[in-house]
């Protein structure tokens, strides 16, 4: 069965320390307080307003983890993807999708048209096409 969303979806942004590095401490308040909200079903992170297009692969990464950590299933957390090219974005997309743990739930800048083929191990993969 395919992802089902209703109610409110947040899109937080991103905390950062004085050294510009990702704020864990403050990612996982932020994420507890949006879990503490009635109506909100569902977390993206990296989302624009979430400086996803600054972070660095690696740090896109690790905010999908820790959002995961503090979620703990209770809502779906996806990740925003934003790319110039269809092959940066394939590229972004099954990064967030191995970083989600064989989760299918990646978004794709609006403009790009989607199709899915067979992930590896089961499931699927979102793939860019027919732009």
């Amino acid at each position: 069965m395919g992802l089902e969303l209703s109610g409110v979806i947040v899109t937080p942004v991103t905390p950062f320390t004085s050294t510009l590095e990702i704020d864990e401490d403050a990612v996982r308040e932020l994420t507890g307080y949006f879990l503490s909200v009635k109506g909100i079903n569902g977390i993206i992170c990296n989302a624009h307003a979430g400086e996803g297009s600054a972070l660095t692969p690696e740090e896109r990464v690790r905010n999908i983890h820790i959002v995961r950590e503090e979620v703990k299933g209770q809502v779906p957390v996806m990740s925003m993807v934003e790319a110039y090219g269809a092959a940066e974005a394939i590229r972004l997309i099954n990064q967030a999708q191995d970083a989600e743990r064989g989760g299918d739930h990646a978004l794709p800048a609006a403009h790009l048209r989607l199709a899915r083929a067979p992930k590896p191990g089961g499931g699927d993969r979102v793939l860019a096409g027919d732009l």
